[in-house]
């Protein structure tokens, strides 16, 4: 059967939409097209994005998938390398020009798709500056003349000598053909941690992840610095916000909305910054594998008690 969602619900659809008809979920190895909403026999597919919806046949070659559709834009994840890494291609459709977000890994699966869809990749945005998130940087760089861009603050905690930079402040914003894309400067697991807002789209980085966060006991993180970080995107952001993360820990849900999260992430639950350092620390690894899944602030705040 089939069907459409009315226009009023687009706004406040789900970000994750699993339709299951067989035993097995497959995390990895999506082909994504536009449908509206389909339901399909032995397929799975996810439905996410604020004006459109992408439907992924998880049984299908190992492809990219469509994660949110707009008149103006596009986004696409590729799920590349051993840490469950997700790479985005932001598509501008007016100048059929686009964004590379995080360049890591089997990065020629990235430039492949770029290269069959007919787009011009003119720009790398670097969420931070880990091993695991720009492993693939020079790859791209050598296939095209894309600018990279990054904060400041990150420039200056990773030292490297990079090629046509161009450094930003948080609240800036790049210009990708019509598109817009507002960075925030989000730091905690680096100094100069980076989300980027497209629309009601969120590519987060290692920042905030699905039902988690990104660690704050490597070089440069900093818990106090990410509890105000998540304050601030869980009370300025909308619920509506679509959450795109830097990795794949919940392969059950590769998105989410941001009011997904505020009511299942443990890391969101916690009012002080004591509480969440005490659980970001020493709590939280020791109860909690992934596939991430949902914890009720319950269950967080209860965690703190446990001897």
């Amino acid at each position: 059967m089939s069907g459409a969602l009315p226009n009023e619900h687009y706004a406040h659809a789900l970000a994750t939409l699993m339709v299951r008809t067989s035993a097995t979920i497959i995390s990895f190895g999506w082909t994504g097209r536009i449908i509206t909403l389909f339901i399909l026999p032995q397929k799975y597919y996810t439905a996410s994005g604020n004006s459109g919806y992408a439907g992924i046949p998880l049984q299908q070659p190992a492809g990219e998938l469509l994660m949110s559709n707009s008149h103006a834009y596009s986004i696409y994840a590729i799920e590349l390398g051993p840490m469950e890494n997700f790479v985005y291609l932001i598509h501008d459709r007016a100048s059929d020009t686009a964004a590379v977000v995080d360049p890591a890994w089997e990065v020629g699966r990235v430039l492949d798709l770029a290269h069959e869809k007919g787009i011009r990749i003119t720009d790398i945005l670097l969420t931070h500056s880990h091993h695991d998130h720009v492993n693939g940087l020079q790859q791209v760089l050598d296939s095209s003349d894309a600018q990279i861009h990054l904060l400041k603050p990150e420039a200056q905690f990773w030292g490297a000598a990079l090629a046509r930079p161009t450094l930003h402040h948080g609240g800036e914003r790049i210009r990708l053909g019509n598109t817009e894309i507002s960075i925030l400067h989000t730091p905690g697991h680096t100094p100069g941690s980076a989300c980027y807002q497209i629309g009601n789209d969120l590519i987060a980085g290692d920042t905030l992840f699905v039902f988690g966060c990104g660690r704050c006991d490597l070089a440069g993180g900093d818990p106090e610095q990410m509890f105000t970080t998540l304050k601030r995107i869980r009370n300025e952001l909308p619920g509506s916000t679509i959450l795109h993360p830097g990795h794949n820990y919940a392969p059950a849900h590769p998105t989410s909305t941001l009011e997904q999260q505020v009511e299942g992430n443990p890391f969101l639950h916690f009012d002080s910054p004591e509480d969440f350092v005490e659980y970001r620390m020493h709590i939280h690894d020791r109860l909690r594998e992934t596939p991430y899944e949902a914890v009720s602030r319950q269950q967080a705040l209860d965690s703190l008690h446990r001897t």
